[in-house]
């Protein structure tokens, strides 16, 4: 089946640029400058819901490297045939989508005819080079027309959205782990943790997050710019120069 072309509304992808220009401009900092010179995975548990008409900016290392976007969709349905029922005033089609904020940023996941479907991977799987990654990905969506659901994230429970993001021109590995729950064509999804790689093109386990080697944090807010936090993550600040 070919899926219709789907884009953010014109007031939306309004409202993420600016939220994204403001944010860097204002030098918003996500995570404390505490972390051990060891460190190596840096995790942060969350419990944040992505429901209806709203996103969710993810910020692995500080600064907006992903966004994802739940969003319905109503056109006005037409009648095909004179002779058949009237059909409902309105269809709507649920959409839950990954987007890549800056260039070689990308979500894992597999190419079909007409999209890239975000990869719902279980715990225990590696995240790194030679996957394949995009700067769009559909994670869910809900034809209301057919009753049709595709994508890999239809009621799944703890699956985790391999992530790559680039700095100084090298690649770094991340998680989001996400339970998806879908409703005729209403998608909500439960963000309930993240983690990224600090040492470049080093792979990372989706769902690691103790170890010697990992770092926890609490779930970010703005406060931490109100404390005088950084911008910048140690460790990207330090690979910048």
């Amino acid at each position: 089946m070919k899926r219709p072309s789907k884009k953010l509304a014109s007031s939306l992808e309004h409202r993420l640029s600016g939220y994204a220009l403001a944010a860097s401009a204002a030098g918003v900092s996500l995570l404390a400058l505490t972390q051990p010179a060891e460190a190596r995975v840096v995790y942060t548990g969350v419990d944040r819901a992505i429901t209806p008409y709203h996103h969710y900016y993810l910020k692995l290392d500080g600064l907006i490297d992903f966004v994802i976007v739940d969003y319905i969709n109503c056109s006005k349905a037409s009648r095909t045939n004179a002779a058949a029922t009237p059909p409902r005033p309105f269809r709507c089609n649920g959409y839950l989508t990954g987007y890549a904020d800056g260039v070689g940023n990308g979500i894992e996941g597999t190419a079909n005819v007409s999209s890239f479907d975000a990869s719902a991977l279980h715990r225990g799987a590696e995240i790194g080079p030679n996957r394949a990654f995009h700067s769009r990905a559909v994670m869910c969506d809900v034809l209301d027309s057919s009753g049709t659901v595709l994508g890999h994230w239809d009621n799944v429970k703890s699956r985790y959205l391999g992530l790559e993001f680039v700095v100084n021109g090298k690649g770094h590995y991340g998680w989001a782990r996400l339970s998806v729950k879908v409703r005729k064509y209403h998608i909500t999804g439960t963000l309930t943790g993240y983690a990224y790689e600090t040492i470049p093109n080093k792979p990372i386990i989706a769902g690691k997050t103790h170890g010697k080697d990992v770092v926890t944090v609490q779930d970010p807010s703005l406060g931490h710019l109100a404390r005088g936090a950084s911008a910048v993550p140690a460790w990207r600040a330090k690979e910048s120069k």
